[in-house]
């Protein structure tokens, strides 16, 4: 009896409570949405919201914790009936596409899941559950590829370096390595094992790394220093200059002020000066912004593959114009030490670098003794537009030279023959296959980083091995290799599956790892 009456009178207070809570007819629905939704998410907010609300709406701190539970369970009942019966190919395709395409971490799926409703859902189980997909699905070379160019580039998870190899046209990634060190004798035993499964290598791209450089004279392997990183130490100078001549230009105005506020003789005088001293300093920042600006924008354009007007840039051009600017940057800023080392940098490396325009000048010779020489000039430049289109970051300027590349492009193929097409086709191909940068795979590494970033500490082989599969099966949805995987481009054959379909294929329905699928990374596709 005793225990009833204790347990009474514990379960009054909440039945009060409860009627409190609906007897509040001038919070309507959708403020008590709001509060719910404001509760909801207040981990990203302030601390002291839940007292804020209760203060802004003249309700009880429980009255809020109420109002969050039952819009909860409202919320959570009418989001179930469109979520279709778990079963495990739902979860499991769910999980995987959680962590590939939302870069969502372990504990984030396992919350995701618990509040869906959906089991299993530890993060103890999602994280084997990736692990086995992981390990059923190493990195596979295709059989019967063509000799390939690669690029070679590190990136890191956390104070170990990852190891990526990818061709150069179809941006598969032929292997990926979580690796105890960057040594030479590690990216040596990486690319021999490629080389082992039947590999042929005709050029590695990479940036000046000693070690990835070291490696392929090792093995014989051609490489080519990549242009991004050659020319990376002269971009941080043009922001640097441009901001200290704003810089200087507001310290001019600044001065100007004041003095023109002076009254007496003495002040005007003193003051003039100053205002003096402050319009030659700006005067100077200007000048040597727009010294460099200009020399900086010659540098870029020394490499260009095709002159203005589409004629090709020959070896000895290019070295000359290259060295012109080198020599202009030195003369007018060598007493910058920065400057000085990136003169030093770029002079100590080139000469890994001119074997693109020995190519370029085989390819060019080839193709103009079949396509007339106006044709010719007007197709290479607008693949050249085409590119520098592609590498710019203001959108705007992107498009218009995208643009101005789709109409030089139409101007050259109006009115040619199909067979004649078909030539300018394979001469596309041919000037896409000269690869001078690695910032294809600069790009790969960004997306690695971003998963990465999601599950730090919790980094494996089985990891890395699961998000090449992603990378190297999803198809591309915009550019010029939209509705195509990388895998698709470097065999040539079409898989309709996704990749999440793909990675369902390689285990059975009990989560056991199909046997001919274990055989370990740098393996030959069936």
């Amino acid at each position: 009896m005793k225990n009833k009456k204790k347990q009474k009178k514990m379960q009054a207070p909440i039945v009060e409570s409860r009627l409190k809570f609906t007897r509040r007819p001038d919070i309507n629905e959708w403020d008590r949405m709001e509060l719910a939704l404001s509760m909801r998410f207040r981990r990203s907010n302030y601390w002291g919201l839940v007292s804020e609300l209760a203060k802004r709406f003249n309700v009880s701190r429980q009255f809020l914790y109420d109002n969050f539970n039952m819009c909860s369970e409202i919320i959570g009942q009418w989001f179930r009936q469109y979520i279709p019966e778990p079963n495990d190919d739902f979860l499991l395709r769910l999980i995987l596409c959680m962590r590939l395409y939302c870069h969502s971490s372990i504990s984030g799926i396992s919350v995701t899941l618990r509040e869906l409703g959906i089991s299993p859902n530890s993060a103890g189980y999602v994280s084997e559950t990736l692990r086995q997909f992981g390990a059923a699905c190493p990195v596979m070379i295709p059989e019967n590829i063509k000799p390939i160019t690669i690029m070679l580039d590190e990136t890191f998870a956390g104070s170990r370096p990852i190891l990526v190899v990818m061709e150069a046209v179809s941006h598969y990634i032929l292997s990926i390595e979580l690796a105890g060190d960057r040594r030479t004798e590690t990216w040596e035993n990486h690319l021999h094992r490629l080389l082992d499964n039947g590999v042929e290598i005709l050029l590695a791209v990479k940036d000046q790394g000693s070690a990835m450089k070291a490696a392929a004279a090792a093995l014989s392997i051609p490489e080519r220093v990549d242009l991004f990183h050659l020319l990376k130490p002269f971009d941080p100078f043009l922001g640097s200059r441009e901001r200290h001549a704003y810089g200087a230009i507001e310290a001019e105005v600044n001065a100007e002020a004041v003095f023109y506020n002076r009254k007496s003789p003495e002040a005007i005088e003193k003051y003039f000066t100053k205002y003096e001293q402050t319009r030659q300093i700006a005067a100077k920042a200007i000048d040597d912004f727009d010294a460099y600006d200009y020399l900086h924008r010659c540098l870029h354009e020394a490499f260009d593959s095709f002159t203005a007007n589409g004629q090709l840039r020959t070896r000895n051009e290019a070295c000359g114009d290259v060295e012109a600017a080198l020599e202009l940057i030195s003369e007018q800023f060598g007493t910058a030490p920065k400057i000085t080392q990136a003169l030093k940098f770029i002079r100590g490396n080139l000469g890994d670098y001119w074997g693109y325009f020995e190519q370029l000048e085989s390819i060019i010779r080839k193709y103009s003794q079949v396509i007339p020489e106006y044709t010719l000039r007007t197709v290479c430049l607008a693949w050249q537009l085409g590119k520098k289109a592609i590498a710019l970051k203001n959108h705007a300027a992107a498009v218009r030279l995208q643009s101005l590349s789709g109409e030089y492009f139409q101007l050259a193929l109006n009115g040619l023959p199909e067979s004649m097409i078909n030539v300018i086709k394979k001469l596309l191909m041919a000037l896409d296959g000269n690869i001078r940068s690695s910032s294809p795979l600069e790009a790969i590494n960004s997306i690695i980083r971003q998963s990465l970033n999601s599950c730090r500490g919790q980094i494996s082989q089985e990891t890395l091995n699961l998000l090449a599969f992603h990378i190297n099966h999803k198809r591309a949805t915009r550019g010029k290799y939209a509705g195509t995987s990388a895998y698709e481009r470097l065999t040539g054959q079409r898989c309709d599956a996704s990749d999440i379909d793909l990675l369902l294929a390689r285990t059975t329905k009990s989560g056991e790892y199909v046997p001919e699928m274990m055989s370990g990374s740098f393996d030959k596709a069936a």
